[in-house]
């Protein structure tokens, strides 16, 4: 009883934080947002909040001493590990930004929104430590050049950037099933992962 009264006190604290944050802005400027589902956010307003949540911003040297993870493009195997050290290190009631960017290749209109999807399913769903969902923002960002990414913040600084395949989701969940060599979208872990949940659409699942 303890343990969950502690935890309900955490998660009321981070949904304070959040909507004292969105509080320090005008409502012109939050109209001006275009709101996406479950506490996502356009990236340019994102990036204004993390100047607000980052204690201290600190000198462009220390910025380029801090160890930046930069994975990909890869395979399942190589972002869960990444994923599991970012939010293990991240306190309960903190903050995680994600800001999903398209690639040159990318043409898929809804693969950002893909991308982020499996990044909180991950953290909210499937970890061992299950995160809250308030504690995870999610962003669209400008187009860049190369690969598509998206790129995690935690206390307003960049920690991690996972590039991906063109056109491909962020593959993420069981990527060891049983028996081995199962089709990975039969494993119940991965079914509420992209592209599992396109099963039921007809669409191809990854090789």
């Amino acid at each position: 009883m303890k343990s969950t009264a502690l935890y309900n006190n955490r998660l009321e604290r981070t949904r304070h934080k959040r909507s004292s944050l969105l509080s320090c802005v005008g409502e012109p400027f939050k109209r001006s947002v275009s709101w996406l589902p479950v506490a996502e956010m356009k990236a340019f307003f994102l990036l204004f909040l993390c100047t607000l949540w980052s204690p201290a911003v600190g000198s462009a040297q220390d910025r380029s001493n801090e160890k930046i993870q930069v994975i990909g493009p890869g395979q399942c195997q190589d972002y869960g590990p990444v994923l599991d050290y970012v939010s293990q290190n991240a306190a309960v009631d903190q903050l995680i930004i994600v800001i999903a960017r398209r690639g040159e290749g990318d043409i898929r209109t809804d693969i950002n929104r893909r991308r982020l999807h499996n990044v909180r399913t991950y953290w909210t769903r499937f970890s061992r430590d299950k995160r809250a969902v308030e504690s995870v923002i999610l962003a669209e960002g400008e187009r860049v050049k190369d690969h598509g990414h998206l790129e995690i913040y935690v206390g307003g600084k960049l920690i991690a950037v996972l590039k991906l395949k063109t056109n491909w989701d962020l593959i993420v969940g069981n990527c060891y099933p049983e028996p081995l060599g199962a089709p990975f979208c039969k494993v119940k872990e991965n079914r509420d992962f992209y592209p599992c949940l396109d099963r039921n659409r007809g669409r191809k699942e990854p090789r």
